[in-house]
């Protein structure tokens, strides 16, 4: 009973992945290609655009959190992300694509490297579905 509600939560954060990452790409035909995807193919194709970017699954999974609202807070982030609130604080600490000054958050924004990073990872997620 357990795995079959694993398998279920698994591929619930999975799919709301997908829509993030389908909204971050530009082109119309590419963002309908990334949606479609079955939850487990779009897992594959996110672990390998991710680990080529020399990111981890967590970092880029905060990055696009932070990315997706307007004013984020590190709980609503950890909620969206499905981390505890410790775990994304220690991402956002150690994490090169977070405004920081002095070694500490200013607010929850990206970097321009940030940005590009989510860019890069976006252009190769496209180019493999």
């Amino acid at each position: 009973m357990s795995n079959a509600l694993d398998q279920l939560e698994f591929t619930e954060m999975i799919a709301g992945m997908q829509l993030a990452v389908a909204r971050l790409q530009r082109k119309p035909r590419k963002m309908l290609a990334v949606a479609a995807v079955s939850p487990e193919n779009f897992a594959v194709v996110l672990l390998r655009a991710v680990t080529e970017e020399n990111l981890s699954f967590a970092c880029y999974a905060v990055m696009v959190a932070v990315s997706r609202f307007e004013t984020p807070t590190l709980a609503g982030i950890a909620i969206e992300c499905g981390y505890s609130y410790h775990a994304t604080r220690h991402i956002v600490l150690r994490t090169h694509y977070m405004v920081k000054i002095d070694g500490v958050p200013v607010g929850l924004r990206l970097t321009p490297e940030g940005t590009e990073k989510l860019s890069r990872v976006s252009k190769r997620l496209s180019r493999y579905v």
